[in-house]
């Protein structure tokens, strides 16, 4: 008879003998697939984890920032301006939402403050949103606050600029940000007006046409409607500050910059702007520094129309103007800013779009109403206003 020497268990594999088990090896190739899954699928679940809480508690500010696709409250006297402003901001096609604007009530002591002292401004972010956030947040105080508002209004607003740049560049330094913002400022005071502008942003006023220049009607419905809404008698009030302009051009030559031209003109091939708060990374070619304007407001002077690009990039300043006025006459206050960034959607622009409409007259939305509000909703893009009525009765006496 034949003895057959049994093994111990564990010694099977080494005698060649195979058992049922399909676990790895350790330090197999499947081995180390199996642990780097393992942990793979556990970063994913720590990241959703995380990321969830956050959103949960508002920790999360980019997730809050993309949130603000367009406009959710118009107030016409926000922050208790003089002249009442039609506001809207839309992401537009972009995934996300960098522009910003802001509206302020002018304080300050002293004989040359005027009743009617507001200021109104629009930030046009680029590389994140925290330079035009940082700008909504403190650039209107900081011109308001300055030691020669408002004496010197042109030289307070240079100062805020200037001020707001070195602060944010500081954090941005130390944050490692590569974030920017264009800057666009308007202050009225005793019927003057002050632009201080860095970057493509744009101010127009709409001027009211002399009896003289109204156009001929033709008695065609159609063709009347639009002549009445053309105002061709338009002031641009600021220039956009793009690298090829021949001055900007020359300026960052001089400071040893480049101007590249990819899909556009760019500082240094990465910036389609030459002014702006903040780009530390590409300091000082970029320059903070703004032109300033200022001129006495006349009784023919209608409507201030300030935008982002993203109104400029698809219409002209007569259309601007043409689409304003038909709306400041067919829809309520409220929704007139609305309706020109709805038409740069339609015309074709990719943006975010942002625009303030200032009544320089009072009669289109008029003071006597106090503070009109109105909530606009999301889902229904409709707007909700107890007031509509009396509004457009008034406008059509």
């Amino acid at each position: 008879m034949v003895e057959i020497n049994e093994l111990p268990v564990g010694d099977a594999f080494n005698h060649g003998i195979q058992d049922d088990s399909t676990e790895p090896v350790e330090g197999s190739f499947w081995w180390w697939c199996w642990w780097l899954s393992v942990i793979f699928v556990g970063w994913v679940m720590a990241r959703f984890l995380v990321a969830s809480i956050s959103r949960y508690f508002g920790w999360d500010l980019d997730y809050e920032m993309k949130k603000l696709s367009h406009t959710d409250k118009v107030e016409p006297y926000h922050n208790g301006v003089k002249y009442a402003v039609s506001y809207w901001s839309d992401m537009g096609k972009r995934p996300y939402q960098e522009d910003r604007h802001q509206e302020l009530r002018g304080k300050g002591g002293g004989a040359n403050i005027g009743s009617d002292c507001s200021l109104y401004g629009v930030f046009d972010g680029h590389g994140g949103y925290r330079a035009s956030q940082y700008c909504k947040e403190r650039l209107l105080q900081y011109i308001n606050a300055d030691e020669n508002f408002p004496n010197n209004i042109e030289s307070a607003i240079k100062s805020g600029f200037y001020k707001i740049d070195a602060e944010f560049s500081a954090n941005a330094k130390l944050k490692l940000l590569s974030d920017g913002s264009t800057a666009l400022v308007a202050c009225i005071n005793n019927r003057r007006l002050y632009i201080g502008n860095a970057g493509d942003c744009r101010a127009i006023l709409i001027k009211k046409p002399a009896e003289t220049d109204k156009p001929q009607l033709t008695g065609n419905h159609y063709h009347d409607t639009q002549l009445k809404y053309d105002y061709n008698d338009i002031d641009v009030l600021t220039s956009d500050h793009k690298p090829n302009r021949p001055d900007e051009e020359q300026r960052i030559k001089k400071l040893g910059g480049r101007v590249v031209h990819w899909g556009r003109w760019r500082v240094q091939g990465v910036l389609a702007v030459s002014r702006a708060i903040g780009d530390v990374n590409l300091q000082p070619y970029v320059t903070c520094d703004p032109e300033i304007c200022s001129r006495n407001l006349e009784d023919n002077d209608v409507i201030i129309v300030i935008a982002s690009d993203g109104v400029w990039d698809a219409l002209s300043n007569e259309h601007v103007a043409r689409c304003v006025m038909q709306a400041v006459y067919t829809k309520p206050w409220i929704q007139v800013a609305r309706e020109l960034c709805d038409e740069a959607k339609i015309m074709g622009s990719t943006d975010n779009i942002t625009a303030q409409i200032i009544d320089l007259t009072g009669q289109f939305c008029p003071i006597d109403d106090k503070v009109i509000t109105a909530n606009i909703s999301k889902t229904t893009n409709s707007v909700i206003h107890a007031e509509n009525d009396n509004v457009n009765s008034k406008k059509s006496s």
